[in-house]
């Protein structure tokens, strides 16, 4: 063995209990997970693993969509009806909340909110030149300016349209096949 590989597995021995707590550790705080929640708890079986991800209010009913985190899957489900796991009880649009059982569990999921905190021009923040009008200055940690308020309303507000279109042609497309299997039926006769 050469020597490199002599002194590299001494280290590795000397180091293997630091190396297993460091995996431990890391292994606890993934980045990607939401804030707050570990590896263990996002690991966990149970219902912490589903969001509602979004909503479709169309004149042909309400349909919500459910996020498996641990399957990374997601499910549009109209309300009162069931896929899989998930039941679809209710959904307020107003407070962007749906009333769902999965596994047998009732709860309530709630659409994550964009943070609007309006950008207030204080005494010390108008004298450094920190301010709405100054595109290319950098506000501080954790402002939000009316730009990026108006920025997130109207991304939400495609995001919503876009689901409008795409539950607009999934009909359609129900349609066409329904049409086109009653017509195969009519010229098999």
């Amino acid at each position: 063995m050469s020597l490199r590989l002599q002194i590299l597995s001494l280290f590795l021995v000397a180091m293997g209990p630091g190396i297993a707590e460091a995996q431990t550790v890391l292994a606890q705080d993934s980045p990607f997970l939401p804030p707050g929640v570990t590896s263990a708890e996002g690991d966990a079986s149970g219902t912490a693993a589903f969001e509602l991800d979004g909503a479709s209010v169309t004149s042909g009913g309400t349909s919500v969509c459910i996020y498996d985190a641990r399957e990374k899957h997601s499910h549009w489900i109209a309300v009162g009806e069931a896929e899989g796991r998930i039941k679809v009880v209710g959904y307020d649009a107003a407070n962007d909340r749906a009333e769902v059982v999965i596994d047998g569990v009732a709860q309530a999921l709630e659409l994550r909110k964009v943070s609007e905190v309006p950008f207030v021009q204080t005494a010390s923040s108008a004298g450094n030149g920190l301010s709405p009008e100054a595109p290319n200055r950098m506000r501080p940690p954790g402002m939000v300016g009316p730009d990026q308020v108006a920025r997130a309303r109207s991304e939400r507000e495609a995001r919503m349209f876009v689901t409008d279109l795409l539950d607009i042609g999934a009909r359609q497309r129900k349609a066409h096949e329904e049409a086109e299997a009653k017509k195969a039926q009519q010229e098999g006769r």
